[in-house]
């Protein structure tokens, strides 16, 4: 320490560096290190301030009136009472009176651009992984120093520290905490290494396929997934061949995934990116799966499944990026939003008091706002959506050091802590509130400076022969003056002073004064005051002059100051000469004196006018005085108010009719404006608390029930047969009996009477394209095994609770058939309302997704092209994951001693896959339509000794059905689909009977959202085309299935101790007449048709109320949107429409028409068509449409 500093600046330093260590010494004396040697004057060494008389708000929920903080070299030495705190000599002291003390604010979510380092990272031949979008060697650290503008915008809304991220790529690189000054000498890091970036991003970049990949959800889980194994083998790979080097080569060296192994081993958090409430689940997945200590940057909608995300216990740093208000203003436009859309926008802004509530661990930031000057704006509507002023400055101080680690650096007004402060003159926030300073590290910034003249409001000016009303506002530095009417000036002062003392007056004339006043909105404010006057003092004017004045409205004019400049007491500005009856301008100066401002003007020809202004009081505003009489006598807004909006054709003044309308009850700022039939204290509680959010979600989670069904036909599709007035039996959600006159039945038996209806197993689909998130098709790369559609199941999707009621339990979710080698399967039951890993069937066995034909041929520039390159990709990848496995089962063979000292193979996700489908783990589904492909397949199959699950679609499997059952192979087909592409041409609809007739197990697939929701009609059409028994057919969409799966021993056919998974007819299942009554899962009732009428009336009521909300909110200060009615603009000549010449043109044209036709009939764009196999054929198709229709 210098000998200068006094034993008590020591002390306090040695306890600084005590608490702190290296920190403090990094913050205080780095400045020292860097800074050139002075050329004047040597500054002082500690720097000393004392803000005093400001509300310090050490914390939330802890302030101190008149407080004082004491500065020494950038930390906060002492906090206390004003005089209590004793500054040492030299000591700036700060008066701030008025104003509040808050904790700088903290942001641990900035995200910059950091895509032109992560390019030149990618670029690094020797050290960059394989795909371009995985940079971790990004460092913030490293990077230019974050742009001045940024740290200004940041700091005037009060923000002092900030974690700043990288965001491009996936994975983006290492933050870092840094400190927001103004100086860029003294932008500190205060964490160099504050975390790894994993972005769930997954839109590819144009270029060849390698470097586009990933552009679907789930190849990004594989990159990541890949990613974070590689790191680990690296890892473990160098730590052997460190310890023995013999007998190992070398690993590569890698920059990318050394710089991911402080994250691998725990030592650094991982921060993921995350763009919906599910990406949250899956980082915990991950986070779970690799042992990483993470962080979400949330998206704002973390409410919709709010329980789940909370459970994940990960720290989530909020978003106040609110969805703009859905534009529904034209009928036609209003069809396109979803319920769950106007719900996700109507409550997102109480996201994080939901959060909250819940005992998340939230902080809140900038992140994702476009303009990050919209913060507070979106804090004030949170607010206003109930999180408290407390909580809002937790989540921007307390909550955010502690996720970053720095609790015991910033984040409070505290002894020991490091300087940031924000000097308000106002409420965190306020509508009105400026940031007047901010201190970072004690470096003080002035944001805004108010002019503290003294003198503000209406004025008169007066000088030799002239008076003029006038406004005067220091702020905004505005002065206008204006001509009186033609009444002496005195007078009408007087009489204006007589008419505001309000409580001396009958309350007949306030009333007349509130018509009066409401009836002149339009004029100015002194003819206002002027008849006001008038009104109050009949007998200083004779009535003859009074209905004269009335007669010849006066329309005054007006003079505006420029050039305005406030100096301290001092005002300089210019008006027209002829304010005060001379020419030219005059250039005026003034000076305060007490209560008034005396003042000179200089003409253009060097005379002076002396003038005066004076402070002139003025009628209390209209809405004061109408909330004054209600307060008083508890009555509604006087009927004279209304008389005199109707005769005077005046519009009411918005706060009086919003007083009126809401019945002078508080309501939520964005919910104002909305005229609802019932008023609430909350405003929005009439929206009803469901999983999932939007339309025909549960307010209850099904659960499961002992259920009793009496008096079906059930139809086992087991060896029972069908069954005639028979009942069931279901107990903790497996069947427990079947048949006639059953007994012991369970006292708590909820007992269904199905008298004259019947009963089947639940329907399974075994090639379905629901819900699956982020893209049904890795299509970039020709073999994507280590894609898992598991990892993107979206239990949210509409499409679920369609197909539930159509009596579908079960689903195969499949990859689409873009590249010969797809992602993995994954097998799940429709829990409507469930999260996705209970809708997971864990013990189904694994499987696939293969494509054969045109679908995978088609791609330009990428291999194979033809059908026999298809054959040649597939023999060699088989060959890769033979010789793949045997070197992990050579490894797996060691001991742990030859283990220790020998470096393990890389793990492989694409070649894994491949490797369990040659052990008899895995099946593949495969997507086929010819003969010569199937049969190439099968021989394939017997080459490598594996079996094959299923054909999928297989609509020439009717040519080589004996085949197909000699291998063991199942069927998957469509019901009656042919000739819609050419390799369909030879189609038929007996496919199906005429596969099973030989003894394959064949099912019928939907392969489409819309046709899953009616399996049952599918299954008949097995008895139109082939002439099988009601019993065989039903088994195409039930057993069969099942069986195909492997899931048989669970599922299939209403079999004891199988699983409750049954629906209830309302006749026959395979008559076009009956629908589902019910459907169960397991025991619980996921569809009901009675209740799914209820819900129906209660959806539609709700959008109803949502849309007349998005109609009259505004969309930034929830103000009245005006509806401008649509334009109609000018007919134009249009010119007839080319007829289309050549065949291509033709097509296209028919094509066009066939979408135009599909969309009258109502058909969701969204959806998957039969034959698509989520290629998206028919959406390319939507997708031309809804461009031609944009232009």
């Amino acid at each position: 320490m210098p000998s200068t500093m006094t034993d008590l600046e020591g002390a306090f330093m040695n306890r600084v560096f005590n608490t702190f260590g290296f920190l403090s010494l990094t913050c205080v004396a780095t400045l020292f290190a860097q800074s050139p040697p002075p050329v004047a004057m040597r500054p002082a060494q500690v720097r000393r301030d004392l803000i005093e008389h400001a509300t310090v708000v050490v914390k939330p929920g802890e302030r101190i009136e008149d407080g004082a903080v004491l500065v020494v070299d950038g930390w906060i030495m002492a906090v206390g009472k004003s005089g209590a705190v004793i500054a040492p000599a030299g000591t700036n002291i700060i008066d701030a009176k008025g104003l509040t003390l808050y904790p700088g604010l903290i942001d641990a979510g900035l995200m910059i651009d950091s895509a032109a380092a992560a390019r030149a990272a990618a670029a690094e031949d020797a050290t960059h992984y394989w795909n371009d979008k995985v940079t971790p060697q990004v460092r913030v650290a490293t990077m230019a120093t974050l742009a001045s503008g940024v740290r200004k915008e940041m700091r005037d809304m009060g923000f002092t520290v900030a974690s700043v991220n990288p965001n491009s790529g996936i994975f983006r690189g290492e933050s870092a905490v840094v400190l927001l000054a103004n100086d860029d000498q003294k932008v500190e890091q205060l964490m160099p290494n504050a975390g790894q970036n994993i972005s769930f991003a997954h839109i590819g970049d144009e270029g060849p396929d390698e470097s586009r990949y990933p552009t679907a959800l789930m190849g990004t889980m594989a990159v990541i997934r890949q990613g974070l194994l590689d790191a680990q083998w690296l890892s473990q790979s160098n730590a052997v061949w460190k310890a023995h080097p013999q007998g190992n080569d070398a690993p590569k060296a890698s920059a990318a995934l050394t710089a991911l192994e402080p994250a691998i081993q725990g030592m650094s958090v991982v921060i993921f990116d995350c763009n919906n409430e599910q990406d949250v689940l899956r980082a915990a997945g991950l986070a779970k799966e690799f042992g990483l200590k993470a962080r979400v940057i949330g998206s704002g909608s973390e409410f919709r499944r709010l329980n789940e995300v909370v459970a994940t216990h990960l720290p989530i740093v909020a978003t106040f990026d609110f969805p703009k208000t859905p534009d529904v203003s034209d009928p036609r436009k209003d069809q396109s939003v979803s319920l769950r859309d106007l719900e996700t926008w109507a409550l997102a802004p109480r996201n994080v008091k939901q959060l909250l509530d819940a005992g998340a661990d939230v902080s809140v930031g900038t992140v994702r706002l476009k303009n990050k000057s919209d913060f507070p704006a979106r804090a004030r509507r949170a607010l206003q959506s109930g999180l408290s002023e407390d909580e809002l400055l937790s989540c921007l101080t307390t909550r955010p050091a502690k996720q970053l680690g720095l609790s015991n650096v910033v984040g409070t007004i505290e002894v020991g802590r490091l300087a940031n402060m924000v000097l308000l003159d106002g409420p965190l926030f306020g509508e009105k509130t400026h940031v007047v300073a901010t201190m970072v590290a004690g470096d003080k910034v002035n944001v805004y400076e108010p002019v503290l003249f003294g003198f503000k409001g209406p004025c008169t000016l007066k000088s030799d022969s002239i008076e003029l009303n006038g406004t005067f506002d220091p702020e905004t530095k505005v002065i206008s003056f204006e001509t009186l009417p033609p009444v002496a000036a005195a007078a009408v002062d007087a009489k204006v002073a007589d008419a505001n003392a309000a409580d001396a007056k009958p309350a007949a004339a306030v009333d007349a004064k509130v018509a009066d006043a409401n009836a002149a909105d339009a004029k100015p404010a002194a003819a206002v005051d002027a008849k006001v006057a008038d009104a109050n003092a009949a007998d200083a004017k004779p009535a003859a002059a009074v209905a004269d004045a009335a007669a010849k409205p006066f329309e005054p004019k007006k003079y505006a100051a420029e050039h305005v400049d406030f100096d301290l007491d001092r005002v300089g500005f210019t008006l027209p000469g002829e304010a005060l009856a001379s020419e030219g301008v005059l250039r005026c100066t003034a000076i305060r004196i007490g209560d008034r401002v005396d003042g000179v003007a200089q003409t253009r020809d060097g005379k002076s006018i002396m003038f005066t202004l004076t402070k002139r009081e003025v009628a209390k505003p209209v809405d004061a005085k109408v909330a004054d009489a209600k307060a008083a006598d508890a009555q509604p807004v006087d009927a004279k108010v209304a008389d005199a909006k109707a005769a005077d054709a005046q519009p009411v003044d918005a706060k009086v009719a919003d007083a009126k309308a809401a019945d002078a009850q508080p309501v939520d700022a964005k919910v104002a404006a909305t005229t609802l039939e019932k008023k609430t204290e909350d405003p929005l509680a009439f929206i009803p608390a469901v999983m999932p959010l939007g339309e025909y979600g549960f307010e209850k989670a099904p659960v499961a029930q002992t259920v009793l069904v009496k008096n079906a036909t059930i139809w086992t599709s087991g060896p029972a047969g069908t069954l005639k007035n028979a009942d069931l039996l279901v107990v903790n959600g497996k069947v427990q009996a079947v048949g006639t006159n059953l007994a012991n039945i369970p006292a708590d038996a909820l007992v269904i009477d199905a008298t004259n209806k019947h009963v089947t197993p639940g329907l399974i689909d075994c090639h379905s394209h629901t819900g699956i998130e982020g893209g049904v098709n890795e299509g970039t790369n020709n073999d994507t095994a280590e894609c898992r559609i598991g990892d993107c199941i979206d239990p949210d999707a509409i499409g679920w609770y369609r197909e539930l009621a159509g009596g579908l339990t079960a689903a195969n979710q499949l990859h689409g058939s873009a590249n010969p080698i797809g992602g993995q399967n994954s097998v799940v039951k429709l829990k409507w309302s469930k999260s996705a890993n209970d809708f997971r069937i864990e013990d189904a066995i694994p499987g696939i997704k293969f494509a054969l034909g045109e679908n995978v041929t088609r791609p330009r520039g990428r291999y194979p092209n033809t059908r026999m390159g298809v054959e040649a990709l597939l023999r060699d990848s088989f060959r890769e994951a033979r010789e793949y496995a045997t070197k992990h089962s050579d490894y797996a063979a060691l001991t742990d001693e030859q283990r220790a000292i020998t470096m393990a193979p890389r793990r492989d996700l694409q070649l894994e896959c491949l490797a369990e489908i040659l052990a008899g783990k895995r099946l593949i589904h495969c997507h086929s339509y010819r003969q010569d492909e199937i049969l190439m397949l099968l021989r394939l199959a017997e080459e490598f000794n594996f079996r094959i699950g299923t054909f999928q679609h297989v609509l020439e499997g009717y040519k080589v059905a004996d085949l197909i059952a000699k291998h063991g192979a199942g069927a998957s087909t469509f019901s009656d689909w042919w000739a819609y592409k050419m390799e369909v041409m030879d189609a038929v609809p007996f496919n199906g009977a005429m596969m099973h007739d030989v003894g394959v197990v064949v099912s019928f697939n939907s392969d489409s959202d819309e046709m899953a929701r009616r399996m049952n009609m599918e299954a008949a059409k097995a008895m139109k085309y082939g002439d099988c028994t009601s019993v065989e057919a039903l088994k195409f969409v039930t057993l069969n299935p099942a069986k195909q799966l492997r899931i048989d021993k669970r599922v299939g056919s209403l079999e004891v101790g199988k699983d409750g998974d049954f629906v209830i007819w309302s006749g026959d299942p395979l008559s076009s007449f009956s629908v589902a009554d019910s459907t169960w899962i397991e025991g619980a009732c996921y569809f009901d048709r009675a209740n799914e009428r209820v819900m129906r009336e209660r959806d539609l009521k709700l959008r109803a109320r949502l849309l007349e909300l998005a109609v009259n909110v505004g969309e930034k200060d929830g103000s009245l949107k005006t509806i401008e009615p649509p334009k109609v603009e000018p007919a134009k000549d249009v010119k007839p429409a080319k007829v289309p010449t050549t065949l291509l043109a033709r097509m296209l044209d028919v094509r066009r028409e066939a979408l135009v036709d599909q969309v009258r009939r109502g058909r969701d764009p969204d959806t998957m068509g039969p034959g698509d196999c989520g290629c998206g054929g028919s959406i390319e198709g939507w997708k031309i449409l809804l461009e031609e229709v944009g232009k």
